[in-house]
């Protein structure tokens, strides 16, 4: 999720760009084996963006984890839901 403006102007200079780069960092390095993939790292509402960037970039396959959902996601929805039921390409969730 986007961090709010008003938290933002409290953080020390660079601290988010240093965290995306952190995040990119771990991930990259626990992916590194696992073959033909793109890695981003984007800031936004969390399943629009997820959409957004895919349909932006012409992605073949979303690879997300889920939590197993409760009866309050069934009735509000998830991140994980969402992607499944939105995206123009196929979707692996990892439970």
């Amino acid at each position: 999720e986007a961090i709010p403006e008003f938290v933002v102007h409290q953080l020390p200079e660079g601290q988010v760009e240093s965290n995306i780069k952190m995040v990119a960092e771990r991930l990259q390095s626990e992916l590194s084996e696992a073959g033909d993939l793109e890695l981003a790292v984007v800031s936004g509402h969390s399943g629009r963006t997820i959409l957004d960037w895919a349909g932006e970039h012409g992605v073949d396959c979303i690879v997300m984890a889920s939590h197993r959902p409760d009866l309050s996601n069934y009735f509000l929805g998830s991140t994980a839901s969402r992607v499944v039921r939105h995206a123009q390409c196929a979707v692996h969730v990892l439970r």
